[in-house]
């Protein structure tokens, strides 16, 4: 009888051992197929990315054989809201970020100052765009008043003064950063050298040829270039690559900007480090990028319709409208890659 009552201890003993490793075992599943699942809810975000980067569909609603789902959702046509979730043996993990691009009506690397107070609207998105027009500096930013969506200065340098909506970020932003952003820009192989009918320096008059043909061009401006006149916007594109250090004039150049035009058709590049000299003043539409160069607009006369990307920019006694148009398909020339930010899991939803 008690060699029986032992018996019957140690199977309860036995069971009991077992019953805590199976548990313990389960436990361990779980935790794996949860790091598992959470792994593979990532790999849907780079899935979702790449989609964006490359106009593909912006859901994969049914797990495929990866085992993801995620859904994009669009706030404006540069930024995104990624929801992911993995599954592995039924555990389930979700996941959230952010995917934005160049939201910058203006960019500097190396200090923005406007002195003077702005109309609200000053900067702002172009009519029947979506979304929100930001100024943005790796240094400080110094505004007479704050016009625009808000204004983004990145570390270890940013700083913003006598802004309305200011968002520090970390830096820096672009080429000497981690964190993307505006590259410097390089000539392509296969771009035409400058058309013989611009001249040596090379100098637009709109006045005299308001019709820029179509291409990629190649020019030297080591003695200068320059736009004016009653320029037309292009309809298809006209991108230019300026080389050797010099002077962008820009001083009368009369863009008149219409609902039909696209800034991206008319996109200037100075790959070298140089000056833009605004004259009396000028009207652009189109894309400046000039990560290199800065322009002191002093007595600023100074009306955009598309994007800024420069080293500096100051503006002093606006002597007229002053204006920022920011155009999002600037993005798609200056804002490449897209870029991904809020990394963060969240409780899986009914619906992604």
């Amino acid at each position: 009888m008690v060699a029986l009552a032992v018996v019957l201890v140690l199977t309860g003993l036995s069971l009991a051992v077992l019953a805590r490793a199976l548990g313990a075992l389960s436990a361990s599943r779980r935790n794996q197929d949860g790091a598992a699942a959470l792994a593979v809810a990532q790999a849907g975000l780079a899935d979702a990315v790449y989609n964006i980067s490359n106009s593909g569909p912006l859901a994969d609603p049914q797990p495929d054989a990866r085992g993801f789902n995620w859904v994009a959702h669009a706030i404006d046509n540069n930024t995104y809201t990624v929801n992911s979730a993995g599954t592995v043996n039924s555990v389930t993990r979700t996941v959230t970020e952010k995917v934005f691009r160049w939201p910058f009506a203006l960019f500097t690397q190396h200090g923005l100052t406007i002195s003077d107070s702005l109309a609200p609207d000053a900067i702002k998105i172009r009519d029947g765009d979506t979304g929100g027009a930001f100024v943005g500096s790796n240094s400080g930013i110094s505004l007479g008043s704050g016009p625009g969506t808000g204004q983004v200065f990145f570390s270890p340098d940013g700083s913003c003064a006598g802004c309305s909506n200011p968002i520090g970020q970390p830096g820096p932003y672009g080429p000497d950063g981690p964190y993307g952003g505006p590259q410097l820009p390089s000539v392509p192989a296969g771009a035409s050298p400058c058309p013989a009918d611009w001249g040596s320096p090379p100098a637009i008059d709109g006045d005299v040829t308001p019709v820029l043909n179509p291409g990629t061009y190649v020019c030297d401006v080591s003695g200068g270039f320059t736009l004016t006149g009653h320029l037309q916007s292009p309809a298809a594109p006209v991108v230019i690559y300026l080389t050797g250090q010099g002077t962008l004039n820009l001083g009368g150049l009369a863009m008149t900007a219409t609902t039909a035009d696209n800034p991206t058709n008319l996109v200037i590049h100075m790959v070298d480090r140089g000056q833009i000299d605004q004259g009396p003043g000028f009207q652009f539409t189109g894309i400046l990028d000039a990560p290199r160069a800065g322009l002191h607009a002093d007595p600023c006369a100074v009306s955009v319709l598309g994007a800024l990307s420069l080293d500096r920019f100051t503006c002093a006694n606006v002597s007229s409208p002053f204006s920022l148009g920011y155009d999002s398909r600037s993005a798609a020339v200056l804002g490449e890659p897209w870029q991904v930010s809020g990394f963060q899991e969240i409780p899986t939803p009914a619906s992604l």
